[in-house]
């Protein structure tokens, strides 16, 4: 209604008064109100004119043999003619001509027939309907019916159009098959989103016979990906854009992910082509980054819905009746999908699916470790389509970590999916040869360094100490990757909040390694690396300084960190101490700490409150009978020192070991106490050797009055085989040492453990006595 922005308009002024700037602009508005008004009253205009347009332009540049394709034009037609003369009869215009989902058999006839410019006129006509949301995508409609039928006898030709058809035939084979070695290998690439399609295709919505409208929309723009037209292949790009970002048709799960694999095929087969390679990268980012927007968009919502909730269920005295539930119910819906919307699981499905893309090894058989290709033939084959499908996944995963939102770091399934795909895509493509894939993977790692830190502190130690600092150490490692990790190591180190939190969280960390001194001494072994001789190629010269300056600038980054955060800290601190013996007895103030680690993190816009750096320290503090982190730390390091030695003793003499662990209070007197510190041996970190952790366990009954066996015992009595098969259960078993030689311990040492297993799985054997059988067996076989 524009009544009252009309009236407050006013009408125009008459001739013989001025026209002020202010009048012309009231009169300017009135008459755009007037138009506005017009066209909201004719939008449906707008569909009339791109569907008939649409007809117009089959029935003139469609080509003879496609007479199925113009007799349905001609159906169509007559359909919207009179669609349109009935509504203005009965007045319901606006109401009537808002669907074209009854138009939608004719695209599909268009964009099957294998003709480029017909295929190219229906994409861009589903692009402009569902750009203005004519396409309502949640409508059922019929895979078998008429239109299937109707498709197929479209691409039937008659004899007086075999000719056209052979030379379209032709036109397009020419370039299909200078591109037909690039294009498999594109499908190749993307076979994990077909994965993750046909896993979600499992479960359909809706009956066999029957799809949504927006999935059918969605396959049939798909299926044009393989054209090799560059008009084709634009429009396919455009079309997918348009449903996957419209808020009419919502493209969900398995239709979502072929929408991603079009996109990514069209930018794989287009090496050459600049513009539809550039544009399908950009359409791809959008997607991903739309997926990712709907879903922290919905857990807003859904986060608002649980407030009200929890507010109606609370009475005027402040009870919540809830309470005793823990949490909010759930519906239905979410109990069988598991996820918190559909949008988490889109983001979840794809997320996973660019996690698989980018662990999928590359063929490269003429790559040395040095990231030299020999021959570039073979290079610029089939590995180079993989090569860019791995940089453009790793790329799409680290834009999605940079603007990753609270649902995304806070759900759990998205830290599995962290800690468990993405992860493991790193370690692999953190030692892959190509220093592109490399530079990417390490940008990522900081990346799930900054937004992860909390959850991924096994993950993060194993990249650092594993593979960073045996790059560093290697001398077979290329020049360029030591360049990357230093590059890292010095971003880690210019944070004086990320150094602190390195160091409480694993260096004052009693189970931990120490991460910052073996980040620093690597550090430093790079910069005392000896001085290149006279005889060196220059070349080799420059890069041993560059990386000798680059390492010098991490450990001057370190000095800096830790002189920034000592004044944060000592801002509260009366006096320091001037002796060692002083240093001792400094408490440092839980306050002061938690202000020097939560600055830089206000500053950036975060939330006030203690960091998640500092969780490990007030472990520490409250689980050492509240000492300090000073306290902590040395701990630790006597702790080291005298497991050094005792690891020394140990792998000589067992028992001795043993004894002098119970000599300084490292482990107690009693077999539990022994058995669990075996059991946290079993680590491959670990100093003790394990064919002596084996010895140790399968003495025989009389040695040192049975105190071995019952170790042995209280070490079985301790793992959890529940769930797990036989096999499984004895390689868990065996993972903390190796079995002796001797038939008789090796009998003791199966034989609890088939008690232990039949305790906790009563429904796989009918007695101890089949496991220990089966197990004994089976160790044989492999011995």
């Amino acid at each position: 209604d524009f009544g009252p922005f009309l009236s407050a308009t006013g009408p125009l002024h008459a001739p013989h008064q001025a026209f002020t700037a202010h009048s012309w602009a009231l009169a300017r508005l009135r008459n755009a109100l007037v138009a506005f008004a017009e066209a909201c009253v004719r939008i449906s205009t707008v569909m009339e004119h791109i569907l008939s347009k649409a007809i117009g332009r089959f029935k003139k540049e469609a080509p003879r043999y496609l007479h199925a394709l113009k007799s349905v034009c001609d159906e169509m037609e007559a359909k919207l003619e009179a669609a349109i003369k009935e509504a203005e009869e009965t007045e319901e215009k606006t109401q009537v001509q808002q669907n074209a989902a009854p138009y939608f058999p004719l695209l599909k006839i268009a964009c099957t027939s294998g003709h480029a410019r017909t295929v190219e006129i229906g994409l861009d006509t589903i692009q402009k309907l569902a750009a203005y949301g004519y396409l309502p995508g949640n409508e059922l409609v019929d895979t078998g019916g008429k239109a299937a039928s109707t498709v197929s006898s479209a691409k039937e030709s008659k004899p007086g159009g075999a000719g056209e058809a052979k030379d379209q035939g032709e036109a397009n084979g020419e370039s299909a098959a200078a591109t037909a070695p690039t294009a498999a290998a594109a499908a190749s690439s993307t076979k994990a989103l077909d994965e993750e399609g046909t896993e979600e295709a499992k479960e359909p919505e809706a009956p066999l016979a029957s799809k949504r409208l927006v999935d059918e929309i969605v396959e049939v723009v798909c299926s044009c990906n393989s054209m090799t037209d560059d008009g084709v292949q634009l429009q396919v790009i455009k079309a997918l854009l348009t449903l996957v970002t419209s808020n009419v048709c919502l493209v969900r799960e398995a239709s979502l992910l072929s929408s991603i694999r079009a996109c990514y095929h069209v930018y794989l087969v287009n090496g050459t082509q600049r513009t539809i390679r550039t544009t399908a990268h950009a359409t791809l980012t959008q997607i991903v980054s739309m997926v990712f927007q709907r879903m922290e968009s919905r857990a807003l919502e859904l986060a608002a819905e649980r407030q009200l909730s929890l507010e109606d269920h609370t009475d005027e005295n402040g009870i919540d009746h809830n309470a005793s539930t823990g949490s909010l119910e759930i519906d239905a819906d979410d109990v069988n999908s598991g996820f918190a919307s559909a949008e988490h699981r889109d983001g979840f499905l794809v997320f996973r699916a660019l996690c698989k893309l980018s662990s999928r090894g590359l063929t490269i058989d003429n790559v040395d470790y040095n990231g030299n290709s020999g021959s570039g033939n073979d290079f610029f084959g089939t590995d180079v389509v993989s090569l860019a499908s791995k940089e453009l996944a790793l790329e799409l995963l680290l834009t999605t970590l940079k603007n990753a939102g609270p649902a995304f770091k806070t759900d759990s399934r998205f830290i599995f999916a962290v800690k468990h795909y993405l992860c493991a895509s790193l370690l692999r493509n953190c030692t892959s040869s190509v220093t592109s894939v490399v530079g990417a993977s390490l940008k990522l790692f900081l990346a799930v360094l900054h937004n992860f830190k909390a959850k991924c502190k096994a993950e993060i130690e194993l990249f650092v100490t594993n593979i960073f600092v045996r790059i560093l150490d290697s001398e077979n490692s290329a020049f360029e990757h030591k360049l990357l990790v230093l590059e890292v190591f010095s971003h880690i180190c210019s944070d004086s909040r990320r150094i602190l939190e390195m160091f409480i969280d694993y260096d004052c960390h009693l189970n931990e390694r120490d991460l910052f001194k073996e980040v620093t001494l690597a550090l430093a072994k790079v910069c005392k690396a000896a001085n290149p001789n006279s005889s060196m190629i220059s070349s080799d010269s420059e890069q041993h300084r560059e990386l000798r300056v680059l390492s010098l600038g991490g450990l001057n980054a370190i000095l800096e960190s830790l002189k920034e955060a000592a004044a944060s800290v000592g801002g509260e601190a009366e006096a320091v101490p001037d002796n060692e013996d002083d240093v001792d007895n400094v408490d440092i103030p839980r306050s002061a700490s938690q202000a020097g680690l939560d600055a830089p993190e206000l500053a950036n816009g975060g939330t006030p409150g203690r960091t998640n750096g500092s969780d490990a320290a007030e472990e520490n503090a409250n689980g050492n009978g509240g000492g300090t982190i000073m306290e902590v730390f040395k701990k630790k390091q006597k702790t080291n020192e005298v497991l050094q030695a005792a690891a020394t003793k140990f792998n000589l003499k067992p028992a001795a070991g043993i004894t002098f662990l119970q000599q300084q209070g490292v482990v107690g007197k009693d077999p539990q106490d022994v058995a669990a510190f075996l059991l946290s041996q079993a680590s491959p970190s670990s100093k003790l050797s394990k064919t002596a952790i084996g010895d140790y366990l399968g003495r025989e009954p009389e040695y040192h009055g049975g105190f071995n066996v019952r170790v042995l015992h209280a070490y079985v009595e301790m793992m959890d085989f529940a769930e797990d098969l036989v096999d499984e259960a004895i390689r868990k078993y065996l993972s903390g040492f190796r079995l002796p030689g001797e038939a008789q311990k090796i009998d003791r040492m199966m034989e609890k453990f088939s008690e232990r297993y039949c305790l906790q799985n009563p429904e796989v054997f009918p007695s101890a006595d089949t496991a220990f059988i089966l197990s004994f067996s089976i160790i044989m076989l492999n011995t």
